[in-house]
C-alpha cells in the first residue's frame, strides 16, 4: 500500500462554505387557518349569550308588562270585589236551603221552593181538616213511597186512620202516613225519596199530614197537586 496516496487535508465539498443545513418548518397556512377556526368560535359564543341576555330582558321588561294588564282604577276593582263577596253569599245561602239532613247524615238536594211529589199515582184527592189532611184515592195494594229523604221516626197505629209511618225530614219537620194496609219499615231506618213505605188497603184510600214543630201545617203547601185535582 502507497502511504504517500493519504494526506492531511480537510474534506472538502461542492458545498459552499459556512452554510448550515434547513430544518423542516410547518406551513405558516396551517397555523393561520387554526387562528381562524378559535375566532369564529369565540364569535359565536358571544353571539349566543347576547342572544340569551336579549331574550331575558325582553321577558322581563315587555311579555311581563303584557301579561299582566293594570286595572283602570281602584274604584272599579272594589265594585267587583263586593259584588263577588255578595253573589257568593247568595249561593251559599241557596246550597243551604236545598240541603236536607237528618241527624247528621246528608240525604238529598231540593230547590228551595220545589214541592214533594205525591207518595203514589192517584185517581182523586181531597184536602181534609182545613186543609191539614190529604185524602189520597188509588188502587188497592198499590205502593206508597216516601215522598222526600229522611228517617223513619215511628211506626204505629192510629185509632182513626190504622197503620202509619212517621218520617223526620230534618229539623222539626215530619210527613204521616194514615192508613196503610202493610208497613215495610222499621223505626230508626233511613229513607231516599221514592221508597217504598207499604201498600194502599182494600178500600185504595191513603191520607197523608205534614207536621212542623208537632203541628199540623196545610199540605197542599208541600205536595204538588197533580193536574185537576
Amino acid at each position: 500500500m502507497d502511504l504517500d496516496q493519504f494526506t492531511l487535508e480537510p474534506f472538502v465539498t461542492d458545498e459552499p462554505a459556512g452554510r448550515r443545513p434547513q430544518r423542516s418548518r410547518r406551513p405558516q397556512n396551517t397555523r393561520r387557518r387554526g387562528r381562524r377556526s378559535g375566532n369564529a368560535a369565540l364569535i359565536q359564543a358571544v353571539i349566543c349569550v347576547a342572544a340569551l341576555l336579549l331574550l331575558l330582558g325582553l321577558e322581563l321588561f315587555v311579555f311581563h308588562d303584557l301579561e299582566e294588564p293594570r286595572p283602570a282604577s281602584a274604584a272599579p276593582a272594589s265594585t267587583d270585589a263586593e259584588e263577588t263577596e255578595e253573589n257568593a253569599g247568595r249561593g251559599e245561602e241557596e246550597t243551604l236551603g236545598r240541603l236536607k239532613f237528618v241527624n247528621g247524615r246528608f240525604y238529598s238536594v231540593f230547590p228551595a221552593d220545589a214541592r214533594w211529589s205525591l207518595p203514589l199515582t192517584a185517581s182523586e184527592m181531597e184536602s181534609l181538616n182545613e186543609g191539614s189532611l190529604l185524602k189520597l184515592t188509588a188502587d188497592p195494594g198499590e205502593n206508597v213511597c216516601a215522598a222526600a229523604a229522611g228517617q223513619v221516626r215511628s211506626v204505629g197505629i192510629d185509632e182513626q186512620y190504622g197503620k202509619y209511618v212517621r218520617i223526620g225530614h230534618g229539623g222539626d219537620l215530619e210527613s204521616v202516613y194514615y192508613h196503610l194496609d202493610a208497613v215495610c219499615v222499621e223505626e230508626g231506618q233511613p229513607l231516599q225519596t221514592n221508597d217504598t213505605l207499604g201498600t194502599v188497603g182494600r178500600d185504595g184510600e191513603l191520607y197523608v199530614a205534614v207536621l212542623e214543630g208537632g203541628q199540623p201545617q196545610r199540605a197542599l203547601n208541600f205536595y204538588e197537586a197533580p193536574a185537576g185535582s
